[in-house]
């Protein structure tokens, strides 16, 4: 017996081996060996019966197949087919057809399945397999099954209107009533694509399904889509009927049933043997090859047709062809058009690989762009989710977007038909643009033209059938309703035409493009990045910000947003960069190439390109903004002229020789290309002029930015963090091509005489060759408008605008280029709003890189200069001390960009200003430690000017060291050291030189020996034997002859020295004790404070002190009674040690009681030690914590013993660290004595070195009763 298996799935009732099983059973008894004529239903209608036979000649007419006559008639030849898997879907419309309502069964499957089940169902009817009670038997035992289709039913109306479509209803199921009386059998009509009946044709129907009196039977089928979309209004006759849904077999299964049932037939009737491994890819391949039909239907195809195929590539054979697993690959890759086993993971990524070297050798740059793409598309290939996948790109203009997609369906799917481009500015309007791209539904005038443009590429399989690439451009633009259509594709990976046909991608890419946002994106400032910064850029920007993108409303005006349900079921958001110059080059040179290869394919002349044109080419048309389309154009242009200037002369003679085309030298500038052939001239072509080239592709680029590297270090000492950010800035704007620069600006601040100037003067030097092309401008005098006119310029029509000021002279002066610096500016303006007004007169020239003098009604282009602003600004935080480390430490603090905007916009200077800076630096102060390599600068140029003059001078290896830490003070900074070496140390050695005569022989026959004789005291304190300190500069002049000294100079300059300060013996070692104290008690865990210098060497105001590094990342910890104490025992711990050691208090105890009383009324008041205090609110305003309008008396004298209690608490517990740590109090004592100061590293060491003790080591000393004593605080006070 013959088996015919339905394409779609059974449900949970039956499974897979029950319904395998049926295929051994035989039909039931019931059914007759061979049907007499009139027991067939064809039979019965085709007796005459004169005018009575009218009804069953109109049903004849409409009936298409006669189902259970056939199914009886296959039954008699022993042909009977049986149908597996769909028992439960059979049975299910049986149980429906004897139901009293809702008795009409429609099945919702897929494509393929309906007829199949609906003959499942007529052969259990015929066969008896229906429980054997009166409501079945009455219903089913003499049914005959017929099948018709709406169209066929249409044929009865007779006009083409909602009347006569209802009446053709009526007429035929009054002729089936008719029949069913005459004959007295039951009738049941079977209506494929039920979806397909009109709204007249369901309103003539209903009557006929749940009437009493005039009922029929009627199954029905279409899928599930289709039922929705066309009774998704009529809810009314959707209650009248059941549906009943066909799942889908899974591949195994379908597979497992194909064996079963076809596919030995198929391997007997072809001589092939299918192996286990080819078996495998029918149902899966085969649903893509054949999406018409069910899955064992579309494998069963592809089995036939892969045998046909094997026996073609076999040719004559003895035995059964094998049939392999690459077989079946190589089969599907032909008839598809697909350029990879999607299936094979080695294949696979080869062909990815591949791909993208196929898109980078046509798309330049845009990894990004690729990468995504290639991903999505990978996905696609092997079938994940829906067999399709939605990525949206966006970029600027002419970045390749919309070319990448097609290179996607020319390399990807090996077909440049498997391309489907959609405008969506065409598609603005809602019913038009529907029919347009998804096809007019049926009745409209155009449904019958063209099925819409989507689902003709979709049918067609030389285009997007077996897959390809759907590119929607300017997809923002389309209308709402399109988009809404295409939101159930992206979704479902399916869509249903105007035909109400359902269309299901089969491995397709859709590729949304947009210049949406591109300016947000890429803002103007893009095009001073570097390569670098901007492919960083456009990988970390991320898809949730491009998808907000297509969500906000980017102007006033825009109407143009997609979406957020569509927007939410794109898979990827992706992005293309803007255009660089390098890389218009690389497009420039590929488009030509093609065009070089056109002209020898049509022309048959070999075209030799000088390199330079094609340079020349992208340098002239390349445009950030236009893309790569100017490009095109540009070069097309160009060969267009070529190909005109072969074609005018005896091409023939040319063809198969070779044409160079070569930059003509002599004519660089003009642009003009010779054609020479044989080395004579043929003809000539114009090019476009030169523009200035990229500085990155100049040679002078990279000398400036090693000059720069070279002399700013060399030239300015101390400034490492000024020198390097300033190199940074200059590098940055040096490399901006020149069209797109504007002026330099650089903000430097900090005390005097650190370097300022002289940077500005060191970049005059390695920019422009020349330190006098940095012209100083003051501005500090510069109190009102009036002033500053003075400097810049009056405005035009005012008084003084016809004259030429500084700042005109300046640019006068450097009309090339050069450094301009404005001295002192942040002192600029009297009052807040003076200053704020001046410095907006100056947001013009920085902002638009051009200034106009209203003198000379001059021009000046202001992008070849850079322009430094200097003030003292900072300088304050340095007031007050002359310790190195100190000011190391606050510069350290302040150093940051943000923090020197902040100080400078407190000072006045508008933020809008200084956000126009390239940088704003905070100069760090001259240290002792500088000072000897800034003394060696100034000392070498004045020598240098002696040696011009052929002087030799000889100088020893320490004498600018010690130049500079004799000299050098904090206030002055290097001006300090200047000032000695210009007037002091210039003056002695011109002194001894004029002894000698200063002809130029006599200099000539001299030397000069510098020396510097400084008797300075070795010890960090002052003892009564101690000589008085004297600093010489002593001078001699040599003969060169014999070396012998004939001149000698003293000078002694002790007064100008900075010599350091010195305490006497006693007080040292006392301050030695105080710091040292409290040094060992800090805890930096408790005060997040690490010692980082000691010394009794007194600072300004200070006769010695401690310089503590901030641990900003330690964590705030609770104040309690036992950790205040500790703080507070710090701050006592100065003069406990003293007194421990036998000293009076001093007047820095009480600096230390004053600190620690105040720290101690926070802890209380503000830290809420006390809860008696929680209540009161700080008076931060008047300093004063017992200001009696705050406190109740009470409360004053509660603070004041609260006070006094917590420092009588501090002093014991510094008293008692003290004394187990005296051992290391000492050792710092013995240190500070012999060398004045003690480092970190050597605290750190010393502290490893002398342990604590458990029990102190230290007696008691009276002077400590003398400390806690003064802690007392008497009553009224």
């Amino acid at each position: 017996m013959k088996q015919i298996v339905s394409p779609s799935a059974s449900g949970p009732e039956r499974t897979l081996s029950a319904s395998l099983a049926f295929l051994g059973l035989e039909p039931r008894p019931r059914l007759r060996e061979e049907v007499e004529p009139d027991a067939t239903l064809a039979g019965l209608l085709s007796r005459d019966a004169g005018p009575a036979d009218a009804p069953a000649r109109l049903f004849r007419s409409v009936v298409s197949a006669w189902l259970s006559d056939d199914e009886r008639a296959l039954a008699a030849k022993g042909r009977a087919q049986a149908i597996v898997g769909r028992d439960r879907e059979a049975d299910a419309i049986l149980d429906t057809l004897v139901r009293i309502k809702a008795r009409a069964p429609v099945l919702i499957a897929p494509p393929g399945s309906k007829s199949t089940i609906a003959r499942r169902a007529v052969q259990r009817a015929i066969a008896g397999e229906y429980p054997q009670s009166r409501p079945y038997r009455r219903m089913l035992e003499r049914a005959h099954w017929v099948a018709i289709t709406p169209s066929r039913l249409l044929a009865l109306a007779s006009a083409n209107n909602p009347a006569g479509r209802k009446q053709a209803v009526e007429r035929f199921f009054d002729a089936a009533l008719a029949l069913e009386a005459r004959e007295k059998i039951r009738i049941v009509v079977f209506i494929d694509d039920f979806h397909t009946l009109d709204g007249d044709q369901v309103e003539a129907l209903t009557p006929y399904i749940d009437a009493d009196t005039r009922a029929v039977s009627i199954v029905g089928a279409c899928s599930a889509d289709k039922f929705s979309l066309a009774f998704k209004d009529n809810a009314s006759f959707v209650r009248r009927i059941r549906q009943i849904p066909v799942v889908e077999f899974s591949d195994d299964e379908s597979l497992r049933i194909l064996e079963q049932s076809w596919l030995a037939r198929v391997e007997a009737h072809y001589g092939v043997r299918f192996s286990e491994r080819a078996r495998k890819p029918l149902v899966r391949l085969g649903t893509t090859l054949y999406p018409e039909g069910g899955k064992i239907d579309a494998g069963l195809k592809m089995a036939i047709d892969l045998a046909i195929h094997s026996l073609r590539r076999a040719g004559a054979s003895e035995g059964p062809i094998a049939v392999e697993e690459d077989d079946a690959y190589a089969f599907f890759k032909a008839r598809t058009g697909y350029p990879v086993n999607p299936f094979n993971p080695e294949e696979l990524a080869a062909y990815v690989r591949a791909l993208d070297a196929a898109l980078a050798a046509e798309i330049v740059g845009q990894e990004r762009m690729r990468r995504d793409l290639l991903h999505l598309f990978q996905d696609v290939i092997v079938g994940a989710k829906k067999d399709m996948g939605v990525i949206a790109l966006l970029g600027p203009t002419g970045a390749g977007k919309s070319q990448i997609a097609k290179l996607l369906a020319q390399h990807g799917f090996q077909n440049p038909r498997a391309l489907l481009r959609i405008d969506m500015t065409e598609y603005r309007s809602h019913d038009s643009s529907l029919n347009k791209l998804f096809g007019a539904v049926g009745g409209l005038v155009t449904s019958t033209e063209r099925q819409g443009i989507l689902c003709d590429w979709f049918d067609d399989p030389s285009q997007g059938k077996y897959g390809g690439v759907v590119l929607i451009d300017e997809a923002e633009r389309g209308d709402p309703g399109v988009w809404e259509r295409l939101m159930e594709f992206f979704d479902t990976g399916a869509f249903v035409g105007g035909d109400g046909r359902r269309r299901q991608a089969r491995r397709h890419v859709v590729i949304l493009t947009s210049n949406r946002g591109d300016t947000i994106l890429f803002p103007d400032s893009i095009a001073h990045w570097s390569d670098a910064h901007l492919a960083t850029y456009v990988d970390e920007i991320e898809e949730t910000t491009l998808k907000r993108l297509f969500q906000m409303k980017l102007t006033g005006r825009d109407a143009f947003q997609i979406p957020t349900p569509v927007l939410n079921r794109i898979d990827r958001y992706t992005v293309a960069g803007p255009l660089r110059s390098g890389q218009a080059a690389e497009i420039v040179q590929r488009l030509a190439q093609r065009h070089v290869d056109a002209i020898a394919r049509d022309l048959e002349v070999v075209i030799a390109l000088d390199p330079g044109i094609a340079g020349r080419l992208a340098d002239h048309h390349f445009s950030m903004v236009d893309g790569a389309r100017p490009l095109e154009r540009g070069v097309a242009r160009f060969f267009n002229a070529v190909k005109e200037r072969l074609q005018a002369g005896a091409i023939r003679a040319l063809r198969g020789r070779t044409i160079e085309l070569i930059l003509d030298a002599d004519n660089a500038a003009d642009g003009r290309v010779r054609a020479l052939c044989d080395g004579a001239a043929a003809f000539a072509v114009d090019l476009p002029r030169a523009r200035v080239a990229d500085p990155l592709l100049d040679p002078e680029f990279s000398r400036q930015i090693k000059r720069l590297r070279d002399i700013l270090p060399s030239e300015v000492k101390g400034q490492d963090d000024a020198v390097e950010r300033t190199i940074e800035a200059l590098t940055s704007w040096l490399s901006l091509p020149v069209a797109s620069r504007r002026p330099l600006g650089l903000f430097w601040v900090g005390p005097t005489g650190v370097g300022k100037t002289e940077l500005a003067r060191a970049v005059s030097l390695a920019l422009f060759e020349a330190r006098e092309r940095a012209e100083i401008i003051p501005f500090g005098e510069v109190s009102n408008e009036h002033r500053l006119n003075q400097v810049i310029g009056s405005p035009p029509g005012t008084i003084g605008s016809d004259e030429v000021r500084a700042f005109e002279r300046a640019l006068r002066n450097m009309p090339d280029g050069g450094v301009l610096v404005f001295d002192e500016i942040s002192n600029m303006g009297d009052t807040p709003a003076t200053r704020d007004a001046l410095f907006k007169r100056l947001y013009h020239p920085f902002e638009e890189g051009r200034w106009t003098s209203s003198a000379t009604s001059e021009t000046y282009d202001l992008s070849r200069y850079v322009i430094v602003l200097t003030g003292n600004d900072g300088e304050d935080f340095f007031k007050g001390t002359d310790s190195d480390p100190i000011r190391e430490q606050i510069w350290r603090k302040l150093k940051a960009p943000d923090k020197v905007r902040r100080m400078l916009g407190e000072r006045g200077v508008p933020q809008a200003f200084l956000g126009r800076m390239a940088d704003v630096i905070l100069f760090r102060p001259l240290t002792h430690a500088v000072a000897g390599d800034v003394a060696a600068k100034l000392v070498a140029r004045i020598l240098d000017r002696y040696a011009a003059l052929g002087v030799e001078t000889r100088v020893e290896d320490a004498f600018t060291r010690t130049f500079g830490d004799l000299f050098y003070t904090a206030d002055k900074g290097a001006r300090s050291l200047r000032d000695m070496a210009t007037h002091r140390f210039n003056h002695v050695i011109a002194t001894a030189l004029a002894e000698v005569g200063c002809a130029p022989e006599v200099l000539r026959a001299h030397a000069v020996r510098l020396k510097l004789a400084a008797r300075l005291p070795d010890r960090p304190f002052v003892a009564p034997d101690d000589p008085k300190p004297k600093v010489e500069f002593v001078v001699e002049i040599l003969a060169r002859s014999d070396g012998a000294p004939r001149i000698v100079v003293t000078k002694d300059y002790t007064q100008f020295a900075a010599l350091p300060k010195r305490l006497a013996e006693t007080q040292a070692r006392a301050t030695a004790y105080h710091e040292a104290g409290h040094a060992v008690v800090n805890d930096p865990a408790l005060t997040g404070q690490k010692l980082a210098w000691l010394t009794i060497l007194g600072d300004v105001g200070n006769l010695g002190f401690a310089l503590y590094d901030e641990d900003d990342d330690r964590p705030v910890l609770v104040v309690d009674r036992s950790r205040a104490v500790l703080r507070l025992a710090r701050l006592m711990a100065g003069q406990t040690a003293m007194t421990m050691a036998g000293f009076a208090p001093d007047a820095g105890w009480a600096a230390d009681l004053r600190a620690a009383r105040q720290l101690a009324r926070r802890m209380i008041l503000e830290w809420g030690l006390d809860p008696e205090f929680l209540g009161v609110a700080p008076a931060h305003d008047t300093g004063r914590n017992d200001d009696p309008h705050l406190l109740s008396e009470r409360q004053i004298d509660r603070l004041s013993d609260t006070i006094a209690g917590l420092l009588a608490e501090a002093l014991t517990e510094a008293e008692g660290q003290l004394g187990r740590d005296w051992d290391l109090v000492e050792a710092l004592v013995a240190q500070l004595m012999a060398n004045g100061s003690v480092s970190g590293e050597t605290f750190d060491r010393l502290r490893a070195q002398h342990p604590p003790r458990e029990i102190a080591g230290h007696a008691k000393i009276a002077g400590v009763d003398v400390c806690a004593r003064l802690l007392v605080r008497a009553k009224g006070n």
